[in-house]
């Protein structure tokens, strides 16, 4: 009982902290552009490739530059992510409460929470991509992808394009499982995100064929590294990839 609230709590915590950062990570461009200066050369923090979406990622400034979202668009996206980000608090709210429930109901409360955050995520997902050109989301998808790693292959309509055998899914899903039970006994180390994701990458180097590579690496694009500032990603490029 004790162990599936610490594991309820880190998953509340983890829904938590990633609305929070990405509350900060809007302020804090706000404040550098009332003082003057450049929000681009901040990055915002970003979740674990598990629950990594679009909504998340949109709301990076260096992102949003890299597919070229400014204007109305851009505002409109704001609106959307401020809008996604109210919905999961309140959920996340209402999920403390099955701390208090009895183990059976407990599991069968934190099965339903956990489908509504990947509802939300869906919901935001969906709406957001009415807001960008083809250019842009292609670009978005290739970014999401490239965070979400092994994940990826959590969705089935992804499994489908890359042709993946019944033999490989068990291969990577058993991987996937084996992650998660590591991240959340590992808290929030520093070191075993990095870790995690190079787990992964060697489960799929080992996993898929040469012709399911070739075709991983199209779908992700260009690499895009979110960590490093946008100042120094973008110098001589010019206008974003998925530029209207």
């Amino acid at each position: 009982m004790h162990k599936f609230i610490v594991m309820l709590s880190m998953v509340i915590g983890l829904v938590v902290s990633s609305s929070m950062a990405e509350a900060q990570f809007s302020r804090s461009r706000g404040a550098s552009n009332r003082r003057g200066g450049n929000p681009s050369d901040r990055t915002g923090g970003v979740r674990n490739g598990a629950q990594i979406d679009r909504a998340t990622l949109v709301n990076m400034v260096n992102v949003q530059k890299e597919i070229g979202l400014e204007g109305i668009e851009l505002k409109e996206i704001e609106d959307i992510v401020l809008k996604h980000r109210g919905k999961v608090r309140n959920l996340t709210q209402e999920a403390m409460k099955i701390r208090e429930l009895e183990q059976k109901e407990r599991v069968e409360a934190f099965k339903r929470f956990e489908e509504k955050v990947d509802e939300l995520s869906a919901e935001a997902d969906k709406v957001i991509l009415t807001h960008l050109s083809e250019g842009q989301a292609i670009r978005l998808g290739q970014i999401l992808l490239q965070q979400q790693g092994i994940h990826a292959f959590s969705d089935a309509a992804f499994v489908k394009k890359l042709t993946i055998t019944e033999d490989q899914l068990t291969k990577i899903h058993q991987t996937i499982e084996d992650i998660n039970t590591i991240r959340k006994g590992a808290g929030r180390s520093s070191n075993v995100g990095s870790m995690l994701r190079i787990r992964g990458e060697k489960t799929l180097e080992a996993t898929l064929n040469d012709v399911q590579k070739i075709k991983l690496s199209e779908l992700k694009g260009k690499p895009f590294d979110l960590t490093i500032p946008v100042t120094e990603q973008r110098r001589g490029s010019g206008r974003g990839s998925g530029g209207r």
